[in-house]
């Protein structure tokens, strides 16, 4: 399994265009605060890397979605190098917490 996808958004007047690459990697079981979910389209998603106010950032995103459910999990890395001093990592781990099915909609 591997479809890619480019997404590009217009960005409003004075703000950054966004343009990512998104590629299903396969299906994957998941445990979250909400339970355990079985076969989880994994997607990966890349940017652009950008500068700000000085610092080199690059952002991956790993997200997983189950079936009638929608989004359960994503990870958020950035590698941030700064102009001095050494490159660090930040993680934001999001997941879900809760969720209910309502009965015949």
């Amino acid at each position: 399994m591997s479809p890619q996808m480019t997404r590009q958004m217009n960005a409003a007047p004075g703000r950054r265009e966004e343009i990512s690459q998104h590629r299903a990697v396969g299906f994957e079981t998941v445990s979250v605060k909400a339970g355990r979910f079985e076969g989880c389209a994994r997607i990966e998603i890349s940017y652009p890397d950008e500068v700000v106010n000085g610092n080199a950032i690059r952002t991956r995103k790993t997200q997983w979605y189950a079936e009638g459910i929608g989004l359960v999990k994503e990870v958020d890395k950035k590698n941030i190098r700064p102009p001095k001093g050494d490159a660090y990592n930040m993680e934001l781990v999001t997941e879900l917490s809760t969720y209910k099915i309502p009965k015949n909609q």
